[in-house]
């Protein structure tokens, strides 16, 4: 599945649940023990515990050496470790095993652009597009609108972005950074309508997003709504100093460019006491990492 955080390249762990179900007489002792151990480093993974990751997927390896998507995921945990040329071997031997392991073609590619290899990556990517039964073509999609920008190539950027909203339009990293681009475009409807987006469902934990559709209803002059939105992050993103302290700077600004009147501090007072539902959702739903393929 993708991992990553919004605005980033996106990288693909592969999940396989381990079904308690499976027998001894199904599996063996040794394939029994890998599927746990995968399972455990590959949770760890998507929580961002890259060493015990290793560790567990290492051991997981040891046990059933051959397996794709252990490799694939055993790469990506070297990855995040900084050991670059153990993960781009591990992802290649994952593919000679399984060729059709887009995931790890997709995170080869990945690192590939990370480096600057920008035609090597595009290469890759082209190779994946080519799989119509693989699940994260959006990702694709997405991670080649980040090369194309690597690139200065706005209008490329700009249709793949189309391209993975096509087949999935609630995917947050792909909305987020086509209002990134209208936003410098001096298009401010649509990029506020993009940030909207971003903020949806999975990634209504989207900071940044929250942050940039205030910044556009600034730009078109919707002062009272931007003030509320500037609030919201105050009040739901408790813990993240860094925004509340951009969100208060553009409070000081706004009273200065266009002074609240009484009736709209009364107003914003009820809309505050009314906003806990927000709040109850916020708590319960998991931020969405746009990145990585493992």
């Amino acid at each position: 599945m993708p991992f990553m955080a919004v605005g980033q390249q996106i990288f693909s762990i592969i999940i396989v649940l381990f079904l308690a179900a499976c027998s001894s007489n199904q599996i063996s002792k040794e394939e029994r023990q890998a599927k746990i151990l995968y399972s455990q480093g590959t949770s760890e993974l998507m929580q961002r515990d890259y060493t015990n990751a290793l560790n567990h997927l290492d051991q997981a390896n040891q046990l059933t050496p051959k397996d794709s998507k252990i490799l694939n995921n055993l790469g990506m945990a070297y990855y995040f470790k900084k050991q670059v040329a153990i993960a781009i071997d591990l992802l290649e031997q994952s593919l000679k095993i399984d060729p059709q392991n887009q995931d790890a073609r997709s995170n080869l590619a990945t690192i590939y652009m990370e480096q600057g290899k920008y035609e090597q990556a595009k290469a890759i990517y082209q190779e994946v597009l080519k799989d119509v039964k693989y699940a994260n073509q959006y990702v694709t999609h997405y991670n080649l609108a980040k090369l194309a920008l690597a690139q200065k190539k706005t209008d490329e950027a700009v249709q793949e972005l189309k391209l993975s909203l096509a087949e999935n339009e609630d995917y947050c990293a792909a909305n987020f950074t086509l209002g990134q681009i209208y936003a410098k475009e001096f298009r401010y409807q649509q990029a506020l309508e993009k940030f909207r987006k971003s903020t949806r469902g999975m990634c209504i934990n989207n900071i940044e997003g929250h942050y940039q559709q205030a910044l556009m209803q600034i730009e078109l002059k919707q002062y009272d709504a931007a003030r509320s939105k500037l609030r919201d992050m105050i009040e739901h993103f408790t813990t993240d100093e860094r925004y509340i302290a951009l969100a208060n700077e553009q409070l000081r600004k706004l009273d200065r460019l266009a002074p609240e009147s009484e009736i709209q501090r009364i107003k914003s007072r009820w809309e505050e006491k009314q906003n806990q539902s927000w709040q109850a959702q916020k708590a319960n739903t998991p931020i969405e990492f746009e990145s990585t393929n493992f």
